[in-house]
Formats: C-alpha cells, sequence, structure tokens
C-alpha cells in the first residue's frame, strides 16, 4: 500500500495525464480512497488485507492476491488446508459477481493452493515464468544472470528442489517419485548404552551393522549438472538401513 501512495502523491507524469487520481478522505496504511469517483461505494478504492484477515460485508470488482503462498502455510497439509478454506470462507465471499481474481507467485509445494488451482482448471489465464528458461538464456540478465542462479542454486540452503520451485515456479522435482518421503523416516539416538530407535525404542549396536559407502559422481561439467555426494550407512540383518 506505501509505495501505491507513495506513486499517486509523488509521480507528476501520472498526475498530469490522470489529475482526477488525487488522494481522497481515507489515506491510511489499510485504505486509500481517490477523489473524482463515479461510484459511490462504501469500499475504499483500494484496500489492503493480509492472510487470515476479514472484511465482513465488503465487496471489490477486482482482487489481487499477491504472494500469498509461503513457506509456513504450504510446508504441511493442515497448513495449506487452512489456506484454502480461507480463501474459500473469506476471500472468495468478498468478490463482486463479475469480479476478477488477479493472482502473482512464487511456488513452494506441488499442492500448494496454487498447484490445487492449477489442477481443477481455476485459472482463466496463466502465465508461468522460469528464472532460466527452456532454451538456457535469463530471463532477467541484467539482474539474474545465468552465472548468479547457478551459484544461488548451489547454495546448501537452497539446492535444486528449492531453487526449480521459487525461481523456475516448477515443482515437478518434488513430486517425483525418486524422492524419499520423509513420512517413512525414521531415527535413532545413542546413549552410553547404546543405540535404539526413537520409535519403537529398538536396541541396536553399530558393531553389527555391515557398513557400506557409496558415491555419485559429478562428471558433468554443465552448471545444471546435480552435485557430487558421498554417503555412509550401515544394514542390520533384517535390512533396515542406518544413515
Amino acid at each position: 500500500m506505501s509505495e501505491i501512495k507513495t506513486i499517486l502523491e509523488s509521480n507528476m507524469e501520472l498526475r498530469i495525464l490522470y489529475p482526477h487520481l488525487a488522494p481522497g478522505k481515507k489515506w491510511t496504511d489499510s485504505e486509500i480512497t481517490i477523489k473524482g469517483m463515479t461510484q459511490v461505494r462504501k469500499e475504499a478504492s483500494v484496500t489492503a488485507l493480509g492472510y487470515g484477515g476479514a472484511l465482513t460485508g465488503l465487496h471489490f470488482k477486482k482482487i489481487i492476491v499477491d504472494d500469498i503462498v509461503d513457506f509456513e502455510n504450504s510446508r504441511t497439509e493442515h497448513q495449506r488446508k487452512k489456506l484454502l478454506e480461507w480463501l474459500g470462507l473469506t476471500l472468495r465471499p468478498m468478490l463482486s459477481p463479475g469480479g476478477e481474481f488477479h493472482w502473482n507467485g512464487t511456488r513452494y509445494h506441488p499442492k500448494d493452493l496454487y498447484g490445487i488451482q492449477l489442477e481443477a482448471g481455476f485459472f482463466t489465464n496463466e502465465n508461468s515464468h522460469r528464472a532460466i528458461e527452456e532454451n538456457g538464456v535469463a530471463l532477467w540478465p541484467e539482474f539474474f544472470p545465468v552465472e548468479r542462479l547457478m551459484k544461488i542454486k548451489r547454495k546448501p540452503e537452497v539446492g535444486s528442489l528449492r531453487f526449480d520451485a521459487q525461481y523456475q515456479n516448477d515443482t515437478k522435482l518434488m513430486s517425483a517419485g525418486k524422492l524419499f518421503k520423509r513420512i517413512y523416516f525414521q531415527y535413532f539416538n545413542r546413549t552410553p548404552q547404546g543405540h535404539y530407535l526413537t520409535s519403537t525404542r529398538k536396541r541396536f549396536n553399530i558393531e553389527d551393522l555391515q557398513i557400506f559407502q557409496t558415491c555419485d559422481l559429478a562428471t558433468s561439467k554443465k552448471t545444471t549438472a546435480d552435485y557430487f555426494a558421498i554417503l555412509t550407512f550401515g544394514i542390520d540383518r533384517e535390512g533396515n538401513f542406518f544413515i
């Protein structure tokens, strides 16, 4: 909202072309009105609302939903369901008949709000932009050249999964069958008395495991290639793997 207010207040070209777009009575961080509106409405000309908020009884011709999906509301099924319910119970009823939704955002999960709506065919028009286009050219070379994007991808806190989602708007790698699902993971603790699984409290000895080490070589010199990886693990007599 602050950027909109600044543009209306200080952009001289806009004021010359559209002199009627002058500040009205309401001019706050959540609502602004514009002078010279042809229709009398109880709603402000522009209203800002965050996720979880509500404006009972108000209706809008256009609702711009900007970056509503984030890490927190997309990381679990429960959080994704809460966001979907807020959309259906709070935001959607605010749209006037014949009104329009406009969505801007970045992907975080295959089943995030954008993914659900894409699967349902909700969007009338859809444009998906990739930081690195399919021909290998950067979408915004002046600010994000390919070399810089590859450095970002190689950062340990980013990696291929997050890079594809955040920079390529592509979540296919997240849902690929080759990935291990976290719900299948089990964990073990080490104590002076030995090792035990946290889920079953079953004890085991490291000495009883067959130890292996595997190496996945990064033989390609391409900047988009996967990383070099080494994994050390043990297998017990029942075929359980311990990493």
